[in-house]
């Protein structure tokens, strides 16, 4: 399995899945800065963080299909517009499943604007 924590700050979630999942499960972290990234040799093995801005541009083509979770919280308060239909776009696309099965869990309202916006 592999996972990815978008807007990773404090890395929490990356560390804390790590200690919970098997060390072939492999978890990537992202943010804007590495300025409160830990060492790598303070990071378990299965885990890597890297900086990517999720709010800006396009998805990189190394991360298309390239996750079975993407993880984000609180990220949709600095989306602005209040619109976080873009984003969740974007951020889609890293999953490795497909659209038609992605779409099904989204709440209706969501996942109108989701097909709305042709992705």
């Amino acid at each position: 399995m592999i996972n990815t924590d978008i807007d990773v700050k404090r890395r929490i979630w990356p560390l804390e899945l790590s200690q919970h999942v098997p060390l072939t499960t492999r978890i990537t972290g992202y943010d804007i800065s590495s300025l409160q990234f830990p060492t790598k040799e303070n990071l378990p093995g299965n885990v890597r963080l890297e900086v990517f801005d999720a709010l800006s541009g396009a998805i990189p083509t190394s991360l298309v299909h390239a996750f079975d979770v993407v993880h984000l919280r609180a990220l949709v308060l600095a989306v602005k517009g209040g619109d976080p239909g873009v984003l969740i776009s974007r951020l889609a696309k890293m999953l490795s499943i497909s659209l038609p099965t992605f779409s099904n869990y989204l709440h209706p309202d969501l996942g109108k604007q989701y097909r709305d916006l042709g992705t």
